[in-house]
């Protein structure tokens, strides 16, 4: 997720100098403007962030990758709902990379393009717990909705 998925509460000091403390995570509400999202986007412009609470996780113990080529944006859509609803929250990383984009990387790297695809996924499934069998079932589950 990104870092505004991780900020539970925060604690800013206005431009006037009055503190504004929402340190404890804040109740689901989805009235008016989240006020986290607009002082973590304002980059310091609307006042300075001198607090948070933020969500942890744990360190992964197990990590699988992918590299999936694929003719179009809406093969990479329904492959990350498929792994989505299939692995959850162990799918942690979902990078689409357009076959242009990736030629100008490998020119720059002098790496070898992994697929001769049009567009690119790079994934990453981790899990808290060790499994070592992590990466057999996402190379399974890929072949089985007919990636190679």
């Amino acid at each position: 997720g990104s870092m505004r998925d991780l900020v539970l509460g925060l604690e800013v000091v206005l431009p006037n100098g009055e503190l504004v403390s929402h340190l404890q995570p804040l109740h689901k509400n989805t009235t008016g403007y989240d006020l986290r999202h607009l002082f973590i986007g304002s980059e310091g412009t609307l006042g300075i962030i001198t607090a948070a609470t933020l969500k942890l996780f744990a360190r992964p113990q197990t990590i699988a990758t992918a590299w999936v080529g694929l003719d179009d944006i809406e093969s990479a859509v329904q492959l990350l709902t498929a792994v989505q609803g299939h692995f959850a929250e162990r799918l942690t990383s979902f990078e689409l990379i357009s076959r242009y984009a990736l030629a100008l990387s490998s020119e720059f790297s002098h790496l070898k393009q992994p697929t001769d695809a049009n567009w690119h996924v790079l994934l990453e499934l981790t899990d808290s717990v060790p499994d070592a069998a992590l990466d057999e079932k996402l190379a399974e589950f890929l072949y089985q909705n007919g990636q190679e």
